[in-house]
């Protein structure tokens, strides 16, 4: 009586236990399922590795398992190369500031350049100009009208000044031009005016004159 109890209790215990280790593997699914959607997957992965350890032939939590490991493989991977982007765009962010700064620098320096060279050309061309009106007026003086007519006086002894029959026969020519300017109704200060320039032109015209009479033919050739 007592063997036949005990066969039935043992068989009874048996059963139980084949009923607890199913729901138990049922339960550890379910709750990993739960997880993964409540959004923590990692926790969710846990608990799968943890099942599969006591019912490591359990089909349902190996596919979930799969599953949830090879979404995380790709979240890994799509964030990595969000890093990777990231970094590569502040580089070249970098790499632009640098190159605007040194263009910026670059054209800095070619303006300093060139208002220098501006300087430098102004400078030249004023010593030219001050070249050239010494090398035209070498005495550092404008020669008024009437110089013309004081360099072609001649000295005496006695200290007065001799005029040149030229100089005569011009201030007898200006005289019959003055009186003419008066018959003309014209005034004093406007005919002076009149002679004035007529005399600068002569002046000028003496000048050159006296230059082309510097000048030597070249050996061979006649002097015309």
């Amino acid at each position: 009586m007592k063997k036949i109890l005990f066969g039935l209790v043992f068989l009874l215990s048996c059963t139980l236990i084949q009923s607890a280790w199913a729901q138990s593997a049922a339960d550890i699914f379910h709750g990993s399922a739960q997880t993964y959607i409540g959004g923590d997957a990692n926790k969710a992965i846990s608990q799968l590795k943890a099942g599969l350890q006591k019912y490591p032939n359990d089909a349902k939590m190996k596919a979930l398992l799969e599953k949830l490991e090879k979404e995380k493989e790709e979240k890994e991977q799509q964030q990595k190369q969000q890093e990777q982007q990231q970094q590569q765009d502040q580089n070249k962010e970098q790499q632009d500031s640098a190159q605007d700064k040194q263009q910026d620098q670059k054209n800095g320096e070619q303006q300093k350049q060139q208002n220098q060279q501006q300087q430098n050309q102004n400078k030249d061309n004023q010593g030219q100009d001050k070249q050239d009106d010494q090398k035209q007026n070498p005495s550092g003086q404008d020669q008024k009208p009437g110089d013309a007519d004081k360099s072609n006086e001649k000295n005496d002894p006695n200290g007065q000044s001799e005029k040149s029959p030229e100089q005569q026969q011009r201030e007898l020519s200006q005289q019959e031009l003055m009186d003419k300017l008066k018959e003309m109704n014209i005034s004093k200060e406007k005919a002076e005016a009149i002679l004035n320039a007529l005399n600068n032109n002569e002046i000028k015209f003496i000048q050159q004159q006296k230059k082309k009479a510097t000048k030597r033919p070249p050996n061979g050739k006649p002097d015309w």
